[in-house]
C-alpha cells in the first residue's frame, strides 16, 4: 500500500497528521515508504487504538507484529506463486511481440515504457531488470521479459524481491537463451545496473557544519511538554510538506525504530 493510498484510508480517522505520522513510522517495519499486508494490519490496529484515546507505544509491540504476520499469511502468495499462469504467459507474449525488434529482443527503452506502467520506483525496476537480464546483454529475450513482468506484478501487490531468481523463473528465463547450458548462474548473481534504469545521480547528502549547528540548536530547544516524538513532529510540520512525505521522512530517519528521533 503506497503512502497516498494509505492517506486516503487513514485520513478518515480524523487523527492529527502528527499522530498519523507516528503510526506510519511504527508500522512501516521495512522502512520503504509503503505498507505490506502485515504492516497495514499493524497500522490499522494502532489507528484503532489511537482513535479510542490510547497512547501509542514507543516501539511496535512484538506480539502485534507476530499476530499481523499470522493473519497476513492466509492472504500471502503461496510457495508455488512463482509459477507463471497460461494467461500471464499469453498476455506477456502479446506485449512482447508488439514491441520486440526483428531479432526477437526487447530493447531497454521499450522495456522501460512497459515496466513503467507498473508505477514502481525506478530503483525497483532496476532490481527487476538485474534479476531478469540473466546474460547481461542489456536487452530482454521473451523468457527474461516474462520473468520481469512476473516480478513487477508481485512487487506491485506488495511481494518482496527474492535474493536470486527462483528456480521456476530461472527455468523460464533461460528457456530461449542460446547457451543456457554453458551459463551457470551463481546463487548470488548480481549483474550490473543497466544504464536505462540507473537512478539519476544525486547531490551530496553530507550536511554542512552550519546546517548541523542549526539542527542541534532546534533539537536542544524542543518543547518536551507533550513528549519528544510530538515535539519533533511539530518541527517537521513547519516544512509545509504533506503528511505522507513527512511519514516517509520519519520512517527513513528513525533508524532504531523507537518511535522518536535522536539528534
Amino acid at each position: 500500500l503506497e503512502g497516498a493510498e494509505a492517506k486516503s484510508h487513514f485520513g478518515l480517522s480524523r487523527l492529527s497528521p502528527v499522530r498519523l505520522a507516528e503510526i506510519w513510522a511504527l508500522a512501516d517495519e521495512g522502512r520503504d515508504g509503503r505498507l505490506s499486508l502485515p504492516e497495514f494490519v499493524c497500522a490499522a490496529e494502532l489507528l484503532e487504538r489511537a482513535s479510542k484515546g490510547y497512547e501509542l507505544p514507543a516501539k511496535l509491540p512484538p506480539p502485534l507484529w507476530d499476530s499481523a504476520l499470522r493473519h497476513a499469511a492466509d492472504f500471502s502468495p503461496k510457495k508455488d506463486s512463482w509459477t507463471i499462469s497460461p494467461e500471464e504467459w499469453q498476455s506477456s507474449r502479446s506485449i512482447f511481440e508488439a514491441k520486440c525488434n526483428a531479432a526477437q529482443f526487447l530493447e531497454p527503452n521499450e522495456a522501460r515504457e512497459i515496466l513503467d506502467r507498473s508505477e514502481l520506483p525506478h530503483a525497483e525496476l532496476s532490481q527487476i531488470w538485474n534479476l531478469s537480464d540473466l546474460d547481461g546483454d542489456g536487452q530482454l529475450r521473451f523468457g527474461e521479459f516474462l520473468c520481469a513482468m512476473h516480478l513487477a506484478e508481485r512487487r506491485r501487490k506488495g511481494g518482496e524481491f527474492p535474493r536470486r531468481l527462483p528456480d521456476a523463473l530461472l527455468q523460464v528465463a533461460t528457456e530461449d537463451l542460446p547457451n543456457k547450458l554453458e551459463m551457470p548462474v551463481p546463487p548470488d548473481f548480481e549483474p550490473p545496473v543497466t544504464e536505462s534504469f540507473k537512478p539519476a545521480p544525486s547531490e551530496s547528502w553530507d550536511p554542512t557544519v552550519s546546517e548541523l549547528e542549526q539542527y542541534k540548536n532546534i533539537f536542544e530547544g524542543l518543547d518536551l511538554s507533550d513528549g519528544l516524538a510530538a515535539a519533533e513532529a511539530k518541527v517537521l510540520e513547519r516544512s509545509g510538506l504533506s503528511s505522507n512525505d513527512l511519514a516517509q521522512i520519519w520512517s527513513l530517519s528513525d533508524v532504531d525504530y523507537d518511535g522518536q528521533l535522536a539528534l
